[in-house]
């Protein structure tokens, strides 16, 4: 477990930072993605049904910036995979 730590920490990711900096940002971005496609849904719900709620949310404005932020996260997470397949181990 210290080898992974100091290897996350001394592992630069080009345009990242360190590893360990790269893979805050990834789980920041999925988290993001998670939370941006659950107010998809619940926007999505409230416009579907008969009911008096109606959502101000622009719908094309969110899907938008869910696709920014999924093709964010999947760059970050290849070069997360590449630098792992390439690195190894510090001691």
């Amino acid at each position: 477990m210290v080898r992974i730590n100091k290897t996350n920490n001394e592992t630069k990711v080009e345009g990242e930072g360190v590893l360990m900096e790269a893979l805050a940002k990834r789980d920041a971005l999925k988290m993001l993605s998670e939370k941006l496609r659950n107010i998809r849904y619940a926007a999505q719900i409230n416009n579907s049904g008969d009911s008096n709620l109606k959502t101000t949310i622009d719908i094309k404005k969110l899907q938008a910036e869910m696709d920014q932020t999924g093709r964010a996260f999947r760059e970050i997470d290849s070069k997360i995979q590449e630098i792992n397949w390439l690195t190894k181990l510090k001691d």
